[in-house]
């Protein structure tokens, strides 16, 4: 890592920066870049919420994609959550760009406690959130389900599974790792416009072709479409990109994000 630097008054505009050389420029004390969040490209991240402190996102589940990069973001409108009943803590939680290891994350109790966000995810697009969850019942995580229609990550009977609904046809993948009780796994559903992935831990476990329509809205912890399936545990650095993500993109952010 390169020694820390000061810039100032140097016009860098069209400079590219890859993670490599440079690991993190800060403003006025704030992070505006960091080599942790560049496994994906901001121009593929729509909505990324990683409740790790109250000045970015924390009890408010604020979606801050454009809040560190606005230039670079995918989506400069915010995608704010609702938090109904969920418990946001400040500890606990996964390594976020701002707080570091042991950050914030919040708790569902598995009754009536949701976050809405009232935005509708592309198509084609990954859902990527860490998870610790309390119970092996099954249970939604993100969910963009319309009706018969959207994709929606769950957990269930110590798999994480990967559904769309495509005009009242489903298919379904679990992954082949366990979800454990009580231990923090990432978790991924995604669509590439042909096929439906499910991936764990930074790895990609499970594919199968299927098509689709659309997506409802995006909601963390309930089905979207009717509250039900409520989740018990802890969600934390919930994402939403704009792509498919492959293997080894999967696999950067849980390197860059593990508890």
């Amino acid at each position: 890592m390169i020694p820390p630097t000061s810039i100032d008054g140097t016009d860098i505009t069209g400079a590219t920066i890859d993670g490599t050389d440079v690991q993190e420029i800060t403003v006025d004390g704030q992070t505006v870049f960091s080599a942790e969040t560049l496994p994906v490209a901001y121009s593929n991240l729509e909505a990324w919420y990683p409740f790790d402190s109250a000045e970015y996102g924390g009890g408010n589940a604020d979606d801050v994609t454009a809040t560190f990069n606005p230039s670079q973001s995918g989506d400069s409108t915010a995608h704010d959550g609702t938090v109904v009943g969920a418990t946001f803590q400040a500890t606990d939680g996964v390594t976020d760009i701002n707080a570091g290891a042991n950050s914030g994350a919040f708790e569902f109790d598995g009754n009536n406690d949701k976050i809405d966000t009232g935005y509708t995810p592309p198509l084609e697009s990954s859902f990527v959130c860490w998870v610790n969850v309390d119970t092996t019942n099954l249970m939604a995580v993100m969910n963009a389900r319309q009706g018969n229609d959207g994709m929606w990550t769950r957990t269930s009977g110590g798999k994480a599974l990967v559904q769309i609904g495509n005009g009242g046809t489903y298919l379904q993948i679990s992954s082949t790792s366990t979800i454990t009780t009580g231990s923090w796994h990432l978790i991924m559903g995604a669509y590439d416009g042909n096929n439906v992935i499910v991936g764990v831990d930074g790895n990609i476990e499970n594919t199968a072709s299927v098509g689709r329509v659309q997506n409802g809205t995006l909601s963390l912890g309930t089905r979207s479409d009717n509250n039900r399936n409520f989740f018990d545990g802890l969600i934390d650095d919930a994402r939403v990109y704009n792509k498919a993500l492959s293997a080894a993109e999967f696999s950067g952010i849980y390197n860059n994000t593990e508890p």
